[in-house]
């Protein structure tokens, strides 16, 4: 199998299985909001004052974790830019780091179980 039919054959599974969840049967955990939001307040920050941009937020209570992703030049996460970068991924239990050929780095960015299924 090809590497297209692997991931495409993934994704499938993956739709197959959000399919069957209802978004109404999950709640916010606001904590783990709160941990979301101060990653998204940095990284669209960092976005804000380079000239990057930020991917349009999706939240979908039935996926449960919350992403963002981020595109900004390289020189921006220096100093200050790290220190706050760094203190806010402390939150995530995934990220993604990638330059890109223009010189940025995207930056994507996993929160987990910021909705959880209601009790």
């Amino acid at each position: 199998m090809d590497e297209s039919s692997l991931i495409r054959e993934f994704w499938e599974a993956y739709e197959e299985e959000i399919g069957k969840r209802n978004s109404a049967d999950y709640e916010l955990d606001k904590d783990q909001f709160r941990k979301y939001l101060a990653i998204c307040k940095v990284l669209t920050k960092a976005a804000e004052e380079s000239g990057g941009t930020v991917d349009p937020l999706r939240i979908a209570p039935a996926e449960e974790h919350c992403g963002i992703t981020v595109y900004a030049p390289l020189y921006y996460f220096h100093g200050a830019g790290i220190s706050e970068l760094t203190d806010a991924l402390k939150y995530a239990s995934g990220i993604s780091i990638d330059c890109t050929l223009d010189g940025d780095v995207c930056i994507s960015v996993i929160v987990p179980y910021v909705f959880r299924k209601k009790e």
